[in-house]
């Protein structure tokens, strides 16, 4: 729900989220705190963000593409992404073969790297979260395939701080709502995975595999 980058306080933000979601029809509980001011916000850097895009890319390959194991394994490790990446990561990345559960996970999150790309202005605009990202699209917009990603991310830089905590906020008013209410049309996951993506971008997360609160 980005509408500008223009500077606003936690709680002037909070009432726009709100204003705009009973707009929608959405349901808003007051009582749900303010977020973090933008002032004590770090955004991750690029080089971060692009890191984590290519290693949840490699980990997708993968579930799709098992045979490409080593030769994934071997480029993380060439590149210096092997050390980003996270330790639940790490275990499906060298497990001999993934589960449904396994290959279920991995999947969703693709709406993490569409997130993330929007993050770094590859996605212009964020939609609602009703429709799961269009794969091909997805690829389109990723650094190139075992390549150096050095030329992108020269060419990328991240969203304002204020652009980022509009999504952050109404990312989690919009997952409250849903978790205490049906809405037609929303998908819920889809909405999490956003959520908890926002979150490490914003470091309100410090490490990926940290839970969300």
């Amino acid at each position: 729900m980005t509408k500008d980058n223009l500077s606003m306080t936690a709680q002037q933000r909070k009432q726009q989220t709100e204003t705009f979601l009973k707009s929608l029809g959405i349901p808003v509980y007051d009582g749900l705190p303010a977020i973090e001011e933008e002032n004590v916000i770090k955004v991750r850097t690029v080089q971060e963000i692009t890191a984590r895009i290519m290693i949840l890319t490699y980990l997708n390959c993968i579930a799709t593409q098992h045979a490409l194991q080593p030769e994934i394994l071997e480029y993380l490790k060439t590149e210096g992404l092997w050390v980003k990446t996270s330790p639940s990561e790490k275990i499906l990345f060298e497990k001999p073969a993934l589960t449904e559960d396994d290959i279920n996970l991995i999947s969703w999150r693709a709406e993490s790297i569409w997130l993330l790309l929007w993050s770094i202005h590859k996605v212009e605009h964020l939609t609602m979260p009703i429709e799961e990202v269009d794969i091909d699209a997805l690829f389109l917009l990723l650094p190139p395939f075992m390549g150096d990603p050095t030329e992108y991310i020269a060419d990328v830089q991240t969203r304002s701080v204020s652009d980022l905590l509009n999504e952050a906020d109404f990312l989690f008013r919009l997952n409250w709502a849903i978790s205490k209410n049906e809405l037609e049309g929303l998908n819920g996951r889809i909405a999490f995975e956003r959520y908890y993506t926002i979150n490490w971008i914003t470091s309100t997360r410090k490490e990926w595999d940290d839970h969300v609160n």
